[in-house]
């Protein structure tokens, strides 16, 4: 073990070098991981720990510190949201809504700009297990219905949960979209709908998307009743 709790190559790679290569696939397979624990060490290297501290919200409101998984591989993709100093008041927004939610790590602007030092510059933060940043960059760009974010539904509960809550100090739409109070735009879903739409017989789901087309926030029990009555 590295000081600093960084792992050293040995320690990661355990007996893996130590196999005898049979052949030229086990031989690539091995490489492959020495060059995954390679980049994992110099990531372990180059940020200090502060870079993997994670912050999440308790019951009370407060904030806790923990230390995140030194070399915890980043998704491939994260979708990045532009505000213009919102961006740690809506990550506890979001995270509020969701479970499975937290705010990973908070960085700021320094001398070097381009806005005030101290300033937020991210707010990293998950989910339901999927990441997201936050950035404060300007006023230059806002949102529009161009992109937006789906949530998927398993009931008519969790219908209700996420429209209410996200369409908070925001604006309804049709279809089961609506903008939150921070301009992004929102999907909320049922699961169920994806059948519907898609069935075999075209009159019960037409009969469906015709019910969807009607509705704001979506009603499973409208949509299901639409689509038996075809």
């Amino acid at each position: 073990m590295r000081p600093g709790g960084a792992p050293a190559l040995a320690d990661v790679c355990g007996g893996l070098v130590d196999e005898e290569p049979g052949t030229t696939a086990r031989r690539a397979n091995v490489a492959s991981h020495l060059i995954a624990v390679v980049i994992v060490a110099v990531l372990a290297d180059e940020f200090p720990a502060a870079v993997w501290s994670t912050r999440t919200t308790d019951q009370t409101g407060s904030f806790a510190i923990k230390t995140r998984e030194r070399g915890k591989v980043m998704p491939k993709i994260t979708p990045s949201l532009w505000f213009d100093t919102q961006a740690v008041e809506a990550a506890e927004f979001y995270t509020s809504l969701f479970k499975n939610s937290q705010i990973l790590t908070v960085s700021h602007y320094g001398a070097a700009g381009p806005r005030p030092e101290g300033m937020v510059m991210t707010v990293n933060f998950e989910l339901d297990g999927q990441e997201f940043i936050a950035l404060n960059g300007g006023p230059d760009f806002t949102f529009n219905e161009a992109l937006s974010l789906q949530v998927n539904c398993r009931s008519q509960d969790e219908v209700d949960h996420f429209w209410d809550g996200l369409c908070e100090g925001g604006e309804e739409g049709p279809c089961g979209w609506l903008k939150d109070k921070y301009g992004v735009s929102w999907q909320v879903v049922p699961t169920v709908l994806d059948e519907l739409v898609t069935a075999p017989n075209a009159a019960k789901s037409q009969a469906a998307m015709k019910a969807m087309m009607g509705m704001g926030k979506l009603d499973i029990g409208a949509l299901q009743a639409a689509y038996d009555q075809a």
